[in-house]
Formats: structure tokens, C-alpha cells, sequence
């Protein structure tokens, strides 16, 4: 069994690759030109990669906890974006049963440009790992771990504030498709860099 913090490097590692491999497609340089300006294929293509911070809050007696994680993305047009995240928490009820919930998902999102920022609208998909324990105080007996598939829709607010980097806010809310039927409601404010 990996540890969290395992998978975690392993997850920034990949938006790593991503992003380099990317960076030096031809994609990204196909246009160039000896007096130092370019452009991509793709009219306004930009490379996002950032954090998230913010609550989650879950049915099931869990209540409201800091969740936290990473996303990085590929905005290929003005109102289109798509990209990965990777979000954690760890719950607890009333019963001393501690849950961590760590999501790796897919996202697509259309984005409706208001002014200098832009509303959006979006839906996720991918995996969810539901790991359970029960904490005895001195002793915590780990429990099940399992993987399901987890989906839901997202709202938010992305601003600019450079010209690379850009704050949010999203709602969102995620089935995890276990036997209790556990959803979450997301809210959380993101930091965005563009290259």
C-alpha cells in the first residue's frame, strides 16, 4: 500500500511532464519567428497550473473539512478549457470513524468571459479513493480502501489579477459512487499561473 504523500509527489510529478512536454511541442513553438514574437496554433492556448484550497463538506454525519490539492489544465480557446485535479480531505463523525477521501479527476469547463474575468461552468470525472479507519485515541485500526468512480458539476469565478497568474472561486459538488452513496460539496478558492 503506497502512502499518501506518495501519490501526491507522484500526481505533481506528471503535471510536471505535462507541462514540459507541452511546453516544447511543436505545438507550443510552431510559429515562431526570428524577431522573438510567437504564437501557438492554437489562437490563445495557455498552459494553467495551480492550487486549491478551501472546504468540503460531506453527507453521511461527516460535516465540513479542509480540502486542499492541485490542477493543471490547457485552456485552448476563449470559452474552453480542460485539464486534470488532484484534492484531498479527511473526514471524521461522531463514531471516532476517520474517512480520507482523495479525488483524481478530469474536468472540462466552458467559460463565459464577463469584463476582465470570466464565469464558469463545468463537469468532472475520474476516481475516488474512500479510505476508512477507526481512532481509538491511543489506538487507530485502518480499514478499508477503496477505489470508485466519482463525478459532478462545477460553478465558479476565474480573475485575472497579471497577465500569468489568476484567483477563483469554485462550487462543486461530487457522487462518489460507494454503497452509502458519500457526496461532497466543494468550496474553494484557486491560485492559477499561465505560461
Amino acid at each position: 500500500m503506497k502512502p499518501r504523500h506518495f501519490l501526491s509527489i507522484r500526481f505533481f510529478q506528471l503535471i510536471g511532464c505535462i507541462s514540459l512536454t507541452v511546453l516544447n511541442s511543436p505545438l507550443s513553438h510552431a510559429n515562431e519567428d526570428p524577431g522573438g514574437s510567437s504564437s501557438t496554433v492554437i489562437p490563445g492556448m495557455k498552459i494553467l497550473a495551480g492550487v486549491t484550497v478551501g472546504s468540503n463538506s460531506y453527507n453521511q454525519g461527516y460535516g465540513s473539512k479542509i480540502a486542499w490539492g492541485a490542477q493543471a489544465g490547457l485552456r485552448f480557446a476563449p470559452t474552453m478549457e480542460a485539464g486534470v485535479f488532484y484534492r484531498t480531505a479527511q473526514l471524521s463523525s461522531e463514531d471516532s470513524v476517520d474517512v480520507d477521501v482523495t479525488y483524481m479527476m478530469a474536468e472540462g469547463i466552458y467559460r463565459i468571459n464577463s469584463g476582465k474575468g470570466a464565469w464558469i461552468a463545468g463537469l468532472h470525472a475520474g476516481q475516488a479513493e474512500v479510505e476508512t479507519s477507526l481512532d481509538l485515541g491511543l489506538l487507530s485500526l485502518s480499514g478499508e480502501k477503496v477505489k470508485k468512480f466519482a463525478f459532478g458539476p462545477k460553478l465558479g469565478y476565474q480573475y485575472p489579477i497579471s497577465r500569468s497568474i489568476e484567483f477563483g472561486a469554485i462550487a462543486d459538488y461530487t457522487v462518489i459512487l460507494t454503497e452509502e452513496q458519500l457526496r461532497s460539496f466543494g468550496f474553494l478558492a484557486t491560485v492559477a499561473y499561465s505560461f
